[in-house]
């Protein structure tokens, strides 16, 4: 494990790491509210097929696997087996993201 040298500036990293987080929520938020506003039946039914297709829970666990990565490299706290184990699961999430939306392409194509 590796030993903070600054504890201020990890601190300060930690904060504007928050601060990125909620403006990307943030955005997303109006994004989504601006998108329902203009067009409610197109926006409406990609949100659906977004949340109920199980794409929302994959992203949010990629999310919050790279925040506590970030968070515990921050603090010095974060082993190699620590990141082999991360690393894992997101590639993992990621790779089911892509062959369902591949699986998508064929039957739109078909």
């Amino acid at each position: 494990m590796g030993k903070v040298t600054n504890p201020a500036l990890s601190e300060l990293a930690i904060y504007a790491l928050s601060g990125v987080l909620i403006v990307a929520i943030a955005v997303s938020g109006v994004a989504a509210f601006c998108a329902i506003r203009k067009a409610p039946e197109v926006a409406s039914e990609s949100l659906k097929e977004f949340f109920n297709g199980g794409n929302a829970l994959k992203i949010l666990t990629v999310l919050a696997v790279l925040i506590t990565s970030a968070f515990l490299a921050l603090v010095g706290q974060l082993s190699e087996g620590a990141i082999a184990l991360l690393s894992s699961i997101s590639g993992y999430i990621l790779g089911t993201m892509q062959s369902t939306n591949t699986g998508n392409q064929k039957t739109l194509n078909k």
